[in-house]
């Protein structure tokens, strides 16, 4: 079917403006409405520029895309993006990960070989050792990598790695709406930014070379960009930040062992052969234990349980001694004195010597 002009979509005004008020706006269903009902295919951009006059006159205010802002400290927008460099004069495709403080718009961009979870936990904790400091509340999308899915009442269920993580250093998870972008649209605008003023027209021999590389663009270009409608560079509002972030002074999760053990029947879990107890913990319940050099951390669904110090806390069955215990008591043997033995005895027993000696 023949896309259609702007001009020629004169004769629908009417229609499209009906629809674009149904849909609230949102240009994307608008144009999969009017390929639907009127059999129109309509170019996305088109269709936007045609409807651009009616977002402040028919839209409501609440339907009007508007920028949010937040305190200092109070949020940080995290994502991955994918983008082809030339590595030794082949194409690659890399994947980048992005994180942007949603008050002072200052950037951290890490890339990875692919997308796992592996990848997103430590791009968190190379964030955090970037600004030096953790956020209230991170912001990411509904990747599988992060979240399960949704309870029956729609809240996320997150991955048990993930709570842990948002446990330790003690920031709130937060996943946006699903199909709902916008949400997190700080860190879709710079996903954008990092591939078309970074990325584009990249030539390495190595990734080591490309971190350096980015690392140099954080800091002469999108640290001190202006932003439309803020006051202040990214890296003049960061001062301000910088104070409102909770301190980064623990040893990031990705350098240490995270272990799942299953509570035995005892109460007991097993780490390096030697038995730790678990009061009031049920016998089959699956925790996690971050081990260090001294001391083994217990979590279960990303809550700290307790912590056992491998020296002073090694569990040891108690050991009974079984006492020996006095006889009980019978009554005494009657005396029978000579005199009162039966002859029968004595006839017995001379009986029996004499069979001995035949």
């Amino acid at each position: 079917m023949r896309v259609q002009r702007a001009r020629t979509l004169d004769p629908y005004e009417e229609v499209i403006k009906r629809l674009f008020v149904d849909c609230r706006g949102h240009c994307p269903n608008l144009q999969r409405r009017l390929k639907e009902q009127l059999g129109l295919a309509v170019q996305l951009r088109t269709l936007q520029k045609f409807c651009q006059p009616w977002r402040k006159t028919v839209l409501t205010p609440q339907e009007r895309a508007v920028r949010y802002e937040v305190e200092p400290g109070n949020e940080m927008q995290i994502d991955f993006g994918f983008e082809d460099i030339e590595i030794k004069g082949q194409k690659t495709r890399i994947c980048i990960f992005v994180a942007v403080l949603s008050y002072s718009r200052r950037l951290f961009v890490k890339i990875y070989p692919s997308e796992n979870q592996a990848a997103w936990l430590d791009g968190i904790e190379s964030t955090f050792a970037y600004f030096q400091g953790v956020p209230v509340a991170v912001v990411s999308d509904n990747t599988r990598c992060l979240i399960q899915g949704r309870d029956e009442n729609g809240r996320a269920v997150f991955t048990r790695a993930y709570q842990f993580l948002a446990q330790y250093w003690g920031f709130v998870k937060t996943a946006c709406r699903p199909y709902r972008a916008k949400t997190k649209g700080k860190v879709e605008r710079m996903v954008g930014y990092v591939k078309t003023s970074c990325l584009a027209g990249m030539k390495v021999d190595c990734l080591e070379q490309a971190l350096q590389e980015i690392d140099h663009w954080l800091q002469e270009v999108a640290d001190i960009r202006t932003i439309q409608g803020l006051a202040g560079t990214p890296r003049d509002r960061f001062l301000t930040e910088m104070s409102a972030l909770s301190p980064c002074d623990k040893v990031p999760v990705t350098n240490l062992r995270l272990q799942t053990r299953i509570v035995n029947a005892s109460g007991l879990i097993i780490v390096n052969n030697r038995r730790y107890e678990l009061v009031d913990t049920e016998p089959g319940t699956q925790v996690e234990i971050m081990e260090e050099p001294e001391t083994i951390t217990v979590y279960h669904h990303g809550q700290k349980l307790c912590t056992k110090n491998k020296a002073t806390d090694e569990y040891k069955a108690n050991t009974f001694r079984h006492e020996q215990r006095p006889a009980p008591w019978l009554p005494p043997l009657p005396v029978v004195q000579p005199w009162q033995r039966s002859l029968k005895v004595y006839e017995k027993y001379m009986l029996e010597v004499s069979h001995a000696h035949r």
